[in-house]
């Protein structure tokens, strides 16, 4: 846990939508998500400020850039209502026939405040797209 002004992102994982475990592999016509595992300190959490999680999916075969998932909120707000928390971001779309056995790569970054924020960020998370 973080001292009472920090945050800390634990390393994110993907998972199918609505799943509950972590996938290293996903069939290119399922959606994903991507959770990030979040904690903040007591004081800045109890002062209810400002959140945003931000992601980046990028195909490492091709170096294209297939979604940019995010979500803001404010701590004690749904989703974000106990300072260590469980956060799905948007789904990302099936990627479809033809990306099968690509290798894509997210980076997760958590940043706190509107002025000076407080950031932490996880990046190389890798997954593999495989046809069904």
């Amino acid at each position: 846990m973080p001292n009472a002004n920090d945050i800390e992102l634990v390393p994110a994982f993907v998972r199918l939508v609505g799943g509950t475990i972590g996938e290293e592999t996903i069939k290119d016509n399922q959606p994903f998500e991507f959770v990030a595992e979040v904690e903040d300190g007591t004081a800045l959490f109890n002062i209810g400020g400002p959140y945003k999680i931000l992601g980046v999916v990028k195909d490492e075969n091709t170096g294209a850039v297939v979604a940019t998932p995010s979500i803001a909120g404010t701590f004690g707000a749904a989703p974000w209502t106990t300072p260590a928390a469980v956060i799905p971001l948007p789904p990302v779309p099936a990627q479809g026939a033809g990306e099968g056995n690509h290798i894509y790569e997210a980076t997760v970054v958590l940043v706190v405040g509107a002025r000076d924020p407080n950031i932490d960020f996880t990046e190389d998370l890798l997954f593999v797209i495989t046809a069904p």
